[in-house]
């Protein structure tokens, strides 16, 4: 990949018509998922039309860039779309498991307890710490098991 970014980077040189499909290559691995890869190839870029910002393959290389650019502005965003949605989602999830901590049935309690302190232990931060608290209420509850099992799992809260 170096060597064909040093040698569109050649003063003089021109990428003719047999070297095209390795040059769009060579612009594709803008998008490529290792990060230096992606530097690499911009700093060839920048050095090829800061020698000749008015060579024929100054369009196809602008284009390219942008459109990669763009491409991962747009995926950036929809990720960024997904993880709001997946939280809106854990926090719609969470609420709904609280209400059902105060259930008439000392085994739904018993689950939802068990639930809740499942995800803490796999990943402590997608819990609220309210909620947490919210569990720990559940130690003076009027059923004899649900206090020992929500000590127990809360024990194991790192």
């Amino acid at each position: 990949m170096n060597l064909v970014g040093d040698i569109i980077s050649l003063p003089g040189s021109s990428i003719s018509e047999a070297f095209q499909p390795i040059f769009s290559e060579f612009l594709k691995r803008l998008t490529d998922r290792v990060v230096d890869v992606r530097m690499s190839v911009l700093e060839h870029v920048k050095n090829c039309l800061l020698l000749n910002p008015f060579r024929a393959e100054a369009p196809q290389i602008i284009c390219e860039c942008i459109k990669h650019m763009f491409i991962h502005l747009v995926f950036s965003l929809f990720s960024f779309i997904v993880v709001l949605y997946l939280l809106t989602l854990i926090e719609s999830i969470l609420a709904a498991l609280c209400e059902r901590l105060l259930d008439f049935d000392e085994n739904v309690r018993k689950q939802v307890v068990a639930v809740i302190c499942d995800v803490a232990c796999h990943a402590l931060n997608a819990v609220p710490l309210e909620t947490v608290k919210l569990v720990s209420e559940r130690l003076r509850d009027k059923s004899v098991c649900i206090p020992f099992k929500c000590l127990f799992l809360l024990l194991h809260l790192n």
